[in-house]
């Protein structure tokens, strides 16, 4: 991604009435304000999409309101996830049925298996430790560096309290 690509990626997206735009790069950082606005939207979607869906196994002629509010509810959050995704990462999950099944499988695709992420957050854990100044960079892109190598290792569930950080 170029950096005209990448300003207009870090602007589209920035609305409380709009979920952010995903087109495939930056997975760690629409995932961390994706799941900000879902709860902002409805804390309950988050817990679908985290959990699955409730299950109606009634006929529809035979629904309870507590069977429709459950369709309801994952009907609001496929939709919230198919607003957030451009048309290819779209296409990715566009047979799912379930928002916890379209958030999976992005995960999956993006962030790779477990084994995958216990491999990356090996590779971050040791850039981590073995932190240190480049020749010739500023403090600023040396705090921006180990920002970002805390944000990956975050974003893949594996977070440092502070003393450990300034350490």
């Amino acid at each position: 991604m170029n950096d005209s690509q990448t300003a207009v990626f870090l602007a589209d997206g920035f609305s409380a009435n709009r979920p952010p735009k995903f087109e495939g790069a930056h997975f760690g950082y629409w995932k961390n304000r994706m799941e900000l606005f879902i709860k902002t939207v409805n804390p309950v979607l988050w817990v679908l999409i985290v959990n699955g869906p409730q299950e109606v196994k009634a006929n529809i002629d035979k629904w309870t309101d507590d069977d429709v509010r459950k369709v309801q509810l994952n009907s609001q959050a496929i939709n919230l996830m198919y607003c957030a995704l451009g048309k290819e990462e779209f296409n990715r999950i566009s047979t799912c049925k379930s928002a916890k099944e379209i958030w999976d499988k992005l995960c999956i695709t993006h962030e790779g298996t477990n084994l995958v992420k216990t491999t990356k957050i090996s590779m971050l854990k040791q850039e981590f430790e073995m932190f240190k100044m480049e020749p010739g960079e500023s403090i600023r892109d040396m705090a921006d560096r180990f920002q970002n190598i805390i944000n990956k290792l975050e974003g893949l569930g594996k977070t440092y309290d502070n003393e450990d950080i300034i350490r």
